[in-house]
Formats: C-alpha cells, structure tokens, sequence
C-alpha cells in the first residue's frame, strides 16, 4: 500500500474539515553529526567500462544517466551520440537503440532516462523538453513534449505519470522544483516544492533543482542543492516531511554569490560550493543522501525512515562519514550500485561497484 494511504488511515497529523482531510506536514531537525573519516562499508569495484580507466575498449560519447531494466540489463544514455546503450550485468555491451532526430524514437539532446514500473523505458529529451517512450523490448511507443523549458536534474517514472526535478529557465518561471506530467500525453499535472530560501531569486533558479528519487512505498524523496533539507511528498504532491540537517559541514547558500568591487566596479560570480549529488533509497529499506564537497571528497549520510507506534514518520541519521565513496546513480541489486564516471576528455563511463560491512 502506498505510503500516503497508510498515513491518510492513522494520525499523522490528519485533521478532519467536514468531507475534507489536511495532511499537517511533519517538520524535524536531524541531530549535527560530524562526518567520521572511515566508512563502516568497503567498496568493491565489480568492473568499469568507458571512461579514461575502461580495458574493455567500450566508448561511450557521453554518459548523461542510467537506469536498470526489468530484466537487469543496464541503460546508458548517451547525450552525445544520441542513442541509448544497452549493457548485460557484467558490463559487455549488448545493443544501442534510438537515433538522432526528431522522428519516432529520435533524439537531439537525450540526457536522462527511466524505468517504469510495467518495464517501459522513458527517455527525457532536453533538447525539445520532451519524453520519449520505449516498450520494454526498446521499440517506440510515444514522443510528446512537456511544453516547459526544463534542464532536468532527476526524471524519473510512476504508473500515471513522469517527474522531472528542474528550474523552468523562462523570465519569471515557477520557483516549483518537481514537475508532474502525465504519463501518456505529459499533460502537467502538478508543480510541488519550491527552489532555495535565500536572498537572491537568480541565486535560487541558478542553484536549480535537486535530486529526486521514488521511494520503496511511492512516496516522492527530494534534497534540496543547497541548504541540507530532505522532503517527502505523498502521490498527490502533499509534503509530508521536511527534515533538515543541521552541521558544520556544509556552508549557508548564500555564500555561493561573491559580490566585490574591481576598479571601482561592482563585480559578482558564484563561488563553486559542495553541492548535493544524490539521494537514494535501497531496495533495503537505507536512505543514502550524498553531498560533494569541493576537493573531491564526498559525504554520505545514511538515514532509515522509522515508523512509531503513533504513527509519526521519522528519518532516522544511522552513520556519517566523508572520504571517496562513489557517487549512488543507480542500485543493481541489494549492496550492488552502478556510479558514473567523468574522463578527461568528458567521454565519461560507468562503474559497478559492491557494499559490504568492515
């Protein structure tokens, strides 16, 4: 059952108006941790393929996302030989479909891709803000465009609908950060959340949107890209959850924007800061939320969602720690994740690696 089912038939702050139920949102301060040095996991590389470290000879033009399919092949979508690769579990390179174009299963700037839950693979097309849809044996089914100016951080696939986390990049655009469409015609459906608190609205739409992730149970998980904030919406777009985490870590967004005076002239440029690469949550029940800092170095919270007796939904902060742990794009199987790489010349490439406990 859904998780905004579950909540609708308990306590959690449902107040009852005549016919109509108000979800309360749950607000928590997540306790200031310092990340630890070490890792409780080690990191097994399984193998690598593309990239600047790749001995299989694969190439790929450009890695923009992956997506695992539901007989466990592994998806690449390439954004610049505009097709998508299709890999076996061990990394070997099976087929590519789709094509450059604007015709039935074309592309021009493919950058993200989905799974849905029947086995349909949706690709976000940047170039037109558009979907392109595939059935699971990768023949088109449908091409539609979402009519909105989007650079999608996330897209990802329900039953009845895609999400895409983005800024709009139009003149007085949406401060929403997660867009719904529907699935067969990508009709907008709803707007949720809203971009960064801070003093400058051009600040909020350059920081843009943050990741987005579909929960085990439905519900909606997103992390802002700059002050540390998990939020956690329900099917129909309600925030449940808003739990932020207080540290020492990570700066106030504000300081991204430098303003100085050169020569008598007002200058002002954003200062690269840590930024928040993922979050993810395990076919296991682990939440992890990742954050990379400037130095390469890349912190990773790991959180459990509890539920209490008196059915308030709590996140739970289970370990910290910062060193070079890959970045989550994908989980394979339960302790196996797919990450991706960055070569030098932007090929990019991607990596399976394991979790396991010291």
């Amino acid at each position: 059952m859904m998780l905004w089912r579950r909540l609708l038939s308990i306590s959690l702050g449902v107040v009852g108006l005549g016919s109509v139920n108000v979800i309360q949102e749950r607000r928590l301060t997540i306790e200031d941790r310092q990340p630890s040095p070490q890792s409780p996991y080690l990191v097994d590389t399984i193998w690598r393929v593309g990239g600047d470290e790749d001995l299989s000879g694969l190439s790929f033009g450009a890695v923009g996302w992956v997506a695992v399919d539901l007989s466990r092949r592994i998806l690449v979508v390439d954004p610049r030989l505009q097709v998508v690769h299709v890999l076996d579990s061990l990394g070997n390179l099976v087929r590519s479909f789709g094509r450059p174009g604007d015709g039935p299963g074309e592309f021009r700037l493919p950058t993200r891709i989905a799974v849905g839950p029947e086995g349909h693979v949706l690709v976000f097309d940047q170039y037109a803000s558009r979907v392109v849809e595939f059935d699971s044996a990768y023949q088109h089914v449908r091409t539609y465009s979402l009519g909105y100016r989007l650079i999608a951080r996330s897209f990802v696939a329900t039953p009845r609908s895609v999400m895409v986390s983005a800024a709009i990049e139009t003149p007085g655009g949406s401060e929403a950060v997660i867009h719904e469409f529907a699935r067969e015609n990508g009709r907008p459906i709803r707007r949720t959340g809203s971009l960064l608190v801070v003093r400058s609205i051009d600040l909020a739409r350059r920081a843009g949107a943050g990741p987005l992730r579909v929960g085990n149970d439905g519900s909606v998980l997103y992390a802002a890209p700059g002050p540390y904030r998990i939020e956690v919406f329900d099917t129909a777009g309600r925030r449940l959850l808003v739990a932020e985490r207080r540290n020492r870590f990570l700066p106030p967004a504000e300081n991204r924007l430098e303003v100085s005076t050169v020569d008598g002239r007002l200058r002002m440029r954003i200062v690269p800061q840590p930024v928040v690469a993922q979050i993810i949550e395990t076919s296991i029940g682990q939440v992890f939320h990742q954050v990379s800092m400037e130095d390469g170095t890349v912190i990773t919270d790991e959180f459990r969602f509890t539920r209490t007796p008196g059915a308030t939904l709590d996140l739970r902060l289970v370990a910290s720690w910062a060193d070079r742990t890959p970045i989550f794009a994908q989980e394979f199987r339960p302790g196996h994740y797919l990450a991706i790489t960055s070569g030098t010349a932007g090929a990019g490439g991607v990596v399976m690696f394991r979790l396991r406990n010291r």
